[in-house]
């Protein structure tokens, strides 16, 4: 019978017998390529490297080569393979750039939105409303949004607004909105009046280029806090009852940093109270983080 060790005595390992002068024998290098029935598949391997089950989501490619889509190292590609891929991936991408070119008219019918570039992005370059159309149309873009005071400058250098609206419907745009300031929702009721005359320029202005939106903003009341949300959803009444008469529907929008109508609750409610069916809400997104 073999005697255990008393707890805590170290073990004794039988010491190896190694020939004098002599090294253990090497372990014989892999042979590269590997031989031909390796690299069709054909030879059998150990259990160890049986491949796992495929699972069915990849069934597709199980047992294809590499130059067919399959896993790894079960063929070798000739370097004449190697060096067509790039030729054919360069083809491939060039077809799919026509096909993209091709099917853009149709996605733009099925998208559920668009994409509206608002020209403040580029007020920094002091670009004339033509120079900020054609930058639009170059970048990709399919509706801008124009600001009122660089449509009005564009107009008193004289500039001809049937001139404008064709060339934004020959670049392939429309004018999804625009922004002015006018003071419409004020509490004093001659500056008030006065901001509904400017509205109504502005909305003429937009009509005549082939709009059919224009922000309403807080404008007068946004440094104001605890303003009556009531009567501002009857003076949204009557912007949106002048939008009427011109065709062009004021977007009820809100500023994040704004007292009144600083946040998207808060325009719900003036648009909801308003009661009128072409109320409407402008979400900027930039102040829907800022308020």
């Amino acid at each position: 019978m073999r005697r255990r060790a008393p707890a805590g005595a170290a073990r004794e390992r039988p010491a190896r017998s190694v020939s004098p002068g002599r090294r253990p024998p090497r372990r014989p290098r892999r042979r590269w390529p590997p031989p031909s029935s390796l690299r069709k598949g054909t030879a059998r391997r150990k259990a160890c490297c049986t491949p796992r089950e495929v699972p069915p989501q990849y069934g597709h490619v199980a047992g294809k080569s590499m130059s067919e889509g399959g896993g790894w190292m079960t063929s070798l590609l000739s370097r004449r393979q190697i060096l067509s891929r790039p030729a054919v991936g360069l083809g491939a991408a060039l077809s799919a750039a026509a096909g993209a070119a091709g099917s853009e008219a149709a996605a733009r019918k099925t998208e559920p939105f668009g994409y509206c570039l608002n020209m403040g992005t580029l007020l920094g370059h002091k670009l004339s409303v033509v120079e900020q159309v054609s930058v639009a149309a170059q970048a990709g873009w399919r509706a801008v949004e124009l600001w009122m005071r660089d449509l009005r400058r564009y107009v008193e250098g004289g500039g001809s607004l049937r001139d404008l609206k064709a060339e934004i419907a020959e670049r392939g745009l429309e004018v999804a909105s625009a922004i002015g300031f006018p003071r419409w929702a004020v509490d004093d009721d001659a500056e008030r009046a006065k901001g509904l005359e400017q509205l109504r320029r502005d909305m003429e202005l937009v009509a005549a280029i082939g709009g059919r939106r224009i922000a309403a903003p807080p404008a007068g009341i946004h440094r104001t806090s605890g303003v009556d949300l009531r009567r501002v959803a009857e003076r949204y009444r009557t912007v949106l009852e002048l939008g009427r008469q011109l065709g062009v529907v004021p977007q009820l929008e809100i500023w994040g940093a704004a007292l009144t109508l600083g946040t998207a609750a808060e325009a719900a409610f003036v648009a909801l109270a308003a009661d009128d069916p072409d109320a409407c809400l402008l979400l900027d997104v930039f102040h829907l983080y800022k308020g």
